[in-house]
């Protein structure tokens, strides 16, 4: 129950688009866009911003398995491109690749300490 609760917005925002791309509902569109937008430039200021450094390493890891936020991004990305929503496809790739980097980055920085601990005891 706990995993479902973590991502429980991305499945809700997976429906909206599945929703948004297969009917005729133009706020709908508007709210994808306008969230795709947004997530984007969130995903970039968290990738290249030192300030938000503190934060990542704090939080603690999602228990929902790291294939399952992946094949979120896929779902979406691939109904995007299937209703020929471009734009809005390749910014969500964009979300997919700077969320990585971004886990890659703070996971890198939580086990650097340790490594230089292990190194100092190598050279004593």
């Amino acid at each position: 129950m706990k995993r479902i609760k973590e991502v429980m917005l991305d499945i809700a925002i997976t429906i909206l688009i599945i929703l948004a791309v297969t009917t005729d509902m133009p706020w709908l569109r508007m709210f994808i866009i306008a969230y795709t937008v947004i997530m984007v430039v969130l995903k970039i200021i968290a990738f290249f911003s030192s300030s938000f450094s503190p934060i990542l390493k704090g939080r603690q890891r999602p228990t929902a398995p790291v294939w399952f936020i992946h094949l979120l991004y896929a779902v979406n990305v691939a109904f995007l491109l299937v209703f020929k929503w471009w734009i809005v496809a390749g910014l969500w790739v964009l979300i997919w690749i700077f969320s990585w980097l971004t886990e890659r980055k703070t996971a890198s920085s939580k086990t650097r300490p340790g490594r230089k601990k292990s190194q100092a005891a190598k050279n004593k």
